[in-house]
Order: structure tokens, then C-alpha cells, then sequence
């Protein structure tokens, strides 16, 4: 690498320290390539482990503690005091997210990666500026833009001022535990945040302006959750529109709409769960003939090469389900590309799981997917209560459904809803991925008292 005052030259620019970005700097550098990775945090990990994922896994673990507790009570246990201690707490996240940074950039000084932190906004096809860094200016033989997403902001009509509203990195921090909570938004984020806090305590209300919850995913696969969120929320309204939001000195009072009534309440607390928009806007994209789509997400085929020759993106600011482990595999994909390698981002059933209580997983074709592009499939469903493990477990209100093709039995993917549904929707995930049929899962020997036996189960009904 040559270094002059303000100027440096590396063959790949990595822009993005997170999953994407550090995975695609580590793998290119391990090819041979002389990587700068530059990134806003001073350590790497990006929002994925200092702010959001990470920290949200440790609170959800710790809810999920906390439920099991009272099933064991339930079951004889005695002498368990379920409870909080927010300073043990935030002692732990540190130490977590400690661990692991320390070991992506023990990663990075192994293959020779140079971390800088700053803020990328490109020249050229060949040349950024690095903002608020020593180094002012970098040229490069390409780069790789993997500057995730951030979250949107609620609407000025209804909240002139956004600074008293908590964003989804904020509420992790869990420096208190409000007695009344509002979240904004029913998706993904705002019902594992309602988890969360409804599990430490809080009283929970989630506006969703969707009248159906996860209008995307499949009707009988959500119906467990959101039975059992109207039991854990004081509220799930659905088909909600908040109209008006106002300051109260530390307080919140609402006004929202539903079903043609309006309603007003006051909430210790506010969180904005309303969606997530591409960190694609301040890098100069318009400089070096990266294109985006109508949302700003940059436009990528499948070796992850963008509209401009030299340059490359993966992770979340590409767009699609955002999820960690499917932007790592796009950034080493990038990355192969890049060193001369053919390769493409092909995956076809990338499990996605929503951590909830219950836990709701899927991966590959659903029966939703199925019905919307008149793909013709049988749906094999084995519900929880009929197997023995859940019945041990209190978790007989799971449901396992398989997505067959009709004729030759092939697995075309599947969801679970029920407890750790997380880890049991990677065998799915594996069988769709290999092509495996129905008969496969059908003939796997699992445990008898195990949840998985539910999967094999669920294939045997293929034959009838």
C-alpha cells in the first residue's frame, strides 16, 4: 500500500464495517488483495453488533430465560426468582459485543486488512473521499459498498420533532423499563421489540396500519403468534393510523385512528419500528455510475457487480430480506468476483426467523408465494400437538408445513412456528437447497421427544 500525506492506494475499498463489509474485506484480503475497509463506528461490526442485531439477540435470550422460568414453575420448579438487574445487563451486552469485535479485528490484522474509520463519498470509479478521517482521499482498483440501512424517520404531519422518539437501536439500549409503551409499526422489528419489552415487564401496545399481521406470510403459520401476542400485548391493533403524536414534558399523548374511531392514550414511552431505508444517499453515487432503484437500493446482478464496472455492493443496501447472514454470502461473492473467480449469489431458501415468543421461521417457496405466482405445490402440515416433544416442552401450539413440488415430491421449502423454530428451520433450509424429496426428510430418524420429528412427520404425509 502507498501512503502519501492525504492519499492512500489500495486495490479494494471495502465501504461498510458490518457483516457484509468485514466479511468481504477479510475474504479478499485472504485472496491476495490489498483491502482498506473504512467504516463510521471505530470498530468494526457496524449497526449488526454494536447497535441492533447483537444487542436485540441478547435481550430476546434473556425474555426467552425468563418465559422458560415460568414454565418450569408451571412444571414443579421451585426457588427460581425470575428477574432484571439493567446494570448486570448492560455489563453483559458490553461484554459481548467487546468479545466480538476483538475477534473481527483480530480477523482483520491477520489477513492484513486496514481498518480506517470515516465516511466513504466516491470521486470517481476509481477514487473517494474519506470524510472525517486523517486520510482525505483513496484510490482504488474497486470497491465493495456494504453501508447496510438506517431507520426511517415517522412522518413530520403527525411528529414535527423526532428527537424524543426512540428508533430501534435506542430502545436496545434498555436503560430503563417504561410502564406504558407504544411501538409504531407491526413488522418484523416492532413485534420482536414488543416481545422484548412486554417480557421485561412493559405494557405493550403495537399499531400496525396493515389490517392483516405480516400480510406476507402465510395465514395459518401466523395465527399461533398472534394469538399468543394478544395474550403477552396490553394491545395489537391492527388497521391503525397514528394521526398525531405531542410532548407531555417526559410523557407521550397519541392520537390514532382505527376502524373508522379515534383514540387517544399517554405512553411513558415511543418507539419508531416504521421501516428501514438504504444507506445509499451521501456517497456520490451519481459520480461513479451506480444506479439504485426507486427506493435507493443499489442495483446489483448476481456476482454482486452494480451498474459501474469497478464497483460492487452487498448486504442490506441492496435491498431484499435484509438479514445478516444473506449479506455475508452476497459480500463473499463479491469479493471472489472481484479476485478473478466465478461466482454467483444463487441462494434459494435463506432462512429468515422472527424472534418472537413464539418464534415464527421460514425459508424457500410458501404457500403464500405459491398462490401469489400460481406455482402449483402440495402443503404438508404436522401441527405440534400430535408430536410428543412438544407436549413435554408446553409448546404444543407449534405448526411445521412443508412446500412440495406435486409431481416429483422435491422440497421447495417450509416454515415452523413454535419454539426455537430459529434452529429447526435449517434442516428445511439444507433439504431445499439440496434438492432433497419429501421421502428424504420422511426416512430421517429424528428423536422420538424431539421437536424436529415434527419435520419428518410432516413429509410422510406426502405418500398419504
Amino acid at each position: 500500500m502507498v501512503m502519501g500525506d492525504m492519499e492512500m492506494r489500495t486495490d479494494l475499498l471495502v465501504a461498510g464495517g458490518g457483516p457484509a463489509g468485514y466479511s468481504c474485506a477479510i475474504m479478499a484480503a485472504s485472496l491476495g488483495l490489498d483491502v482498506t475497509l473504512v467504516d463510521t463506528f471505530s470498530r468494526p461490526g457496524g449497526n449488526y453488533l454494536h447497535r441492533h442485531c447483537i444487542p436485540a439477540k441478547i435481550l430476546y435470550r434473556l425474555v426467552e430465560g425468563l418465559e422458560e422460568t415460568r414454565k418450569l414453575r408451571q412444571a414443579g420448579a421451585r426457588g427460581l426468582e425470575p428477574g432484571v438487574d439493567l446494570d448486570i445487563l448492560a455489563a453483559y451486552r458490553k461484554t459481548v459485543t467487546d468479545r466480538l469485535a476483538e475477534r473481527i479485528e483480530q480477523q482483520c490484522r491477520q489477513q492484513s486488512v486496514l481498518v480506517l474509520t470515516g465516511r466513504v463519498f466516491f470521486e470517481s470509479k476509481t477514487s473517494a473521499r474519506i470524510l472525517d478521517s486523517d486520510i482525505n482521499r483513496l484510490r482504488f482498483g474497486h470497491a465493495v459498498i456494504a453501508t447496510g440501512t438506517r431507520q426511517k424517520l415517522l412522518p413530520p404531519e403527525f411528529l414535527a420533532d423526532n428527537s424524543g422518539i426512540l428508533d430501534p437501536a435506542r430502545a436496545l439500549d434498555c436503560g430503563r423499563i417504561p410502564e406504558k409503551l407504544l411501538i409504531a409499526g407491526g413488522g418484523h422489528t416492532g413485534l420482536e421489540l414488543g416481545t422484548i419489552y412486554a417480557g421485561l415487564g412493559s405494557e405493550v401496545t403495537v399499531i400496525e396500519q396493515q389490517y392483516n399481521l405480516l400480510p406476507t406470510l402465510d395465514r395459518d403459520m401466523v395465527a399461533p403468534l398472534a394469538n399468543s401476542l394478544k395474550d403477552q400485548f396490553a394491545a395489537l391493533i391492527l388497521g391503525g393510523v397514528i394521526q398525531e403524536i405531542d410532548r407531555t414534558g417526559t410523557a407521550f399523548r397519541v392520537t390514532w385512528s382505527s376502524r373508522d374511531k379515534t383514540h387517544v392514550a399517554d405512553y411513558d414511552c415511543v418507539i419508531n419500528a416504521l421501516g428501514r431505508q438504504p444507506n445509499s444517499d451521501d456517497l456520490g453515487l451519481e459520480n461513479c455510475g451506480v444506479q439504485v432503484d426507486e427506493h435507493g437500493f443499489i442495483v446489483t446482478d448476481q456476482r454482486q457487480q452494480t451498474t459501474s464496472p469497478t464497483i460492487f455492493a452487498a448486504g442490506d443496501v441492496t435491498g431484499g430480506e435484509l438479514l445478516a447472514h444473506k449479506g455475508m454470502q452476497q459480500a463473499i461473492v463479491a469479493a471472489e468476483n472481484i479476485c478473478g473467480r466465478r461466482s454467483v449469489f444463487d441462494a434459494i431458501a435463506i432462512p429468515n426467523t422472527l424472534h418472537t415468543l413464539p418464534q415464527l421461521s421460514w425459508c424457500g417457496l410458501t404457500q403464500t408465494m405459491a398462490l401469489c405466482n400460481d406455482i402449483p405445490c402440495d402443503i404438508l402440515k404436522y401441527p405440534w400437538d400430535l408430536a410428543d416433544g412438544p407436549q413435554v416442552d408446553g409448546t404444543r401450539d407449534g405448526l411445521t408445513k412443508l412446500v412440495v413440488d406435486p409431481g416429483s415430491g422435491r422440497i421447495l421449502g417450509g416454515a415452523i412456528t413454535g419454539a426455537r423454530a430459529e434452529f429447526l428451520i435449517n434442516e428445511i433450509a439444507l433439504a431445499t437447497e439440496m434438492g432433497a424429496l419429501a421421502e428424504d426428510l420422511a426416512l430421517t430418524l429424528h428423536p422420538q421427544t424431539g421437536i424436529a420429528r415434527t419435520i419428518s412427520e410432516a413429509a410422510k404425509l406426502f405418500d398419504g
